[in-house]
């Protein structure tokens, strides 16, 4: 998804989209006077929210917040704003989200979670801030993947052992019918295979 956007279409792109990327807040909160400012949304069905979080801006998003802004809104992909935080590893905006009470295991269309995409990237800090909150570490997404599994096709061996060491189970299988073992091994990801083969013998 492209997130460079126009600045000129309003219908595209509502003023306040245009203020979240000046980053101004003392505009950001007059254009909030305008209740339905928050429920706005871009090209990419973004709402205010979403863009804020993708865009990490921590302070941005607690005043959205505070103005009533729905968590579980959904872009044109599915993402939250909880996903988008995760995605750019935006700590500070996942705790925020977390603390607004947005859903930490909601998924987008192909079914990846916050913890998903976090685990992908090798995310550490953001990995473990959604496992505290009490993100479900053993979830599919449509492939039948799990964020250790992905985390091990990646080669994130850092990431591959918070998520056994908090819950995490290597041995679940893909709808292909891969284990993270094998996926590890598929991809050339050695230390996380030998890692994960120690698991199985213990």
């Amino acid at each position: 998804m492209m997130v460079e956007t126009p600045t000129s279409d309003k219908d595209l792109y509502p003023e306040i989209f245009l203020l979240l990327k000046e980053g101004n807040i003392d505009k950001i909160k007059n254009e909030l006077n305008d209740k339905d400012a928050i429920m706005k949304k871009n090209q990419y069905y973004m709402t205010p929210l979403i863009y804020s979080a993708l865009l990490g801006q921590e302070e941005e998003c607690k005043i959205l917040l505070e103005s009533g802004a729905n968590t579980e809104d959904r872009d044109i992909d599915g993402n939250t704003a909880i996903i988008w935080a995760a995605r750019n590893n935006n700590v500070n905006v996942i705790n925020e989200l977390i603390d607004g009470k947005a859903d930490v295991n909601a998924r987008d269309n192909e079914g990846n979670s916050a913890l998903m995409w976090a685990s992908s990237f090798g995310y550490k800090e953001s990995v473990e801030t959604l496992l505290k909150g009490d993100a479900d570490i053993n979830l599919k997404n449509k492939g039948g993947e799990t964020s250790i599994l992905m985390a091990s096709g990646f080669g994130h061996l850092e990431i591959v052992k918070i998520l056994a060491g908090s819950g995490g189970d290597p041995f679940i299988r893909n709808d292909k019918g891969y284990d993270a073992i094998y996926t590890a091994k598929l991809f050339g990801r050695k230390d996380v295979a030998d890692f994960l083969k120690t698991l199985k013998e213990s």
